[in-house]
């Protein structure tokens, strides 16, 4: 009768603790980027929700009295929204996790459109070598100011 005999494997020689090191720096450094990254996504929303804001307040705050009581046409003044942008974008008034930001407000008939570009510095990106430390963000809002009749294609301020 054939006796069978349990299987057994070679001993192993190697070592899976040399990988572990490796296997953690990979980790780090994929969580260096979902952190720089979360910044850049937290700074783009604050920007984008004051660019918002900065709209609808210039919306408001830049209605010409003047050119509706005359006429009833809804005109927005444009030193006004310029104004009220730069007051919205003030350097002590920006979210800590913007360094600067440079911004454009145009008025196009009753609609006002606030454009914004910012500088995000990186907090892990910023520690390797030859990479970049800053990212750049942009977002734009508009907001119109409602009013009767067709105002949109009459030029105010001509």
């Amino acid at each position: 009768m054939l006796r069978l005999r349990p299987f057994r494997l070679a001993p192993d020689n190697g070592s899976a603790l040399m990988l572990v090191p490796a296997a953690v720096l990979v980790l780090v450094i994929l969580g260096a980027i979902v952190v720089d990254s979360a910044v850049v996504f937290l700074a783009h929303r604050e920007l984008n929700n004051r660019a918002a804001a900065a709209a609808n307040d210039s919306a408001a705050v830049a209605f010409d009295d003047a050119s509706y009581y005359a006429d009833g046409h809804v005109c927005l003044d444009a030193e006004a929204v310029e104004d009220v942008v730069a007051s919205a974008f003030a350097p002590q008034q920006l979210p800590s996790a913007v360094r600067s930001v440079q911004t454009a407000a145009s008025v196009d008939g009753r609609r006002v459109t606030v454009e914004v570009v910012g500088e995000v510095p990186l907090i892990f990106a910023a520690a390797i070598p030859g990479a970049i430390d800053t990212a750049t963000v942009a977002t734009s809002a508009s907001a119109t100011a409602r009013g009767s009749g067709a105002s949109d294609a009459i030029s105010c301020f001509s």
